[in-house]
């Protein structure tokens, strides 16, 4: 990828030629410590993503479940995640949360969420799990860690104006795949697009 790429949701923007953050939308630690209490009083165990000098680290507590485990397993081995066992240190940033449990358990989870005094300052997702069945995720993020928000940053230090989104939702996006398998997304892009060279 020639270009920086808007990864986790919006949350951050990353130059993998670079292997650096070029920006990120974070929970500052007074709000992740909201967060945390609340996940710790339900007894549910997560992940906490923060993005430290260009790494990004994971802290956890337990890997309470089946699918927290295949996950831990899986993608401790990537050169960009680097997981610890340990509690949050003091006065680092959150990217997000990411919990994982049975699907029943995360939609009682995700209504008392809605209704805790913090969740207006984050962006809160659920959505069931393709590769665990019967499970479902919950990821929180700052309010402001949308897609929307960092391609308007990306615009800007690009100095670019317009943009074309792919995407599998009709509506959503400037062309629409309606397999969101990654392959055909590619070729798709490859289909409609030559690649654009800047006159020097």
């Amino acid at each position: 990828m020639k270009l920086p790429i808007i990864a986790m949701d919006g949350a951050v923007l990353y130059d993998m030629n670079d292997n650096s953050f070029l920006m990120s939308y974070e929970m500052s630690y007074l709000q992740a410590r909201k967060v945390i209490e609340f996940l710790e009083n339900e007894h549910i165990s997560y992940f906490a993503n923060v993005v430290i000098d260009d790494v990004l680290v994971i802290y956890y507590n337990e890997l309470g479940n089946r699918a927290e485990q295949e996950i831990y397993k899986q993608m401790r081995k990537s050169p960009y995640r680097n997981y610890m066992k340990r509690p949050l240190p003091e006065n680092e940033n959150v990217v997000y949360f990411m919990m994982i449990e049975k699907k029943e358990r995360i939609e009682k989870l995700y209504e008392k969420i809605s209704t805790q005094e913090w969740a207006d300052e984050c962006k809160i997702l659920m959505y069931d799990s393709t590769d665990y069945p019967g499970y479902a995720y919950i990821k929180i993020y700052h309010k402001d860690a949308t897609r929307e928000n960092m391609l308007r940053n990306l615009l800007a230090l690009l100095d670019m104006e317009k943009t074309v989104t792919f995407g599998s939702i009709e509506g959503t996006c400037d062309v629409c795949v309606a397999d969101s398998n990654r392959n055909l997304m590619v070729k798709k892009m490859k289909q409609y697009f030559e690649p654009v060279k800047r006159k020097m």
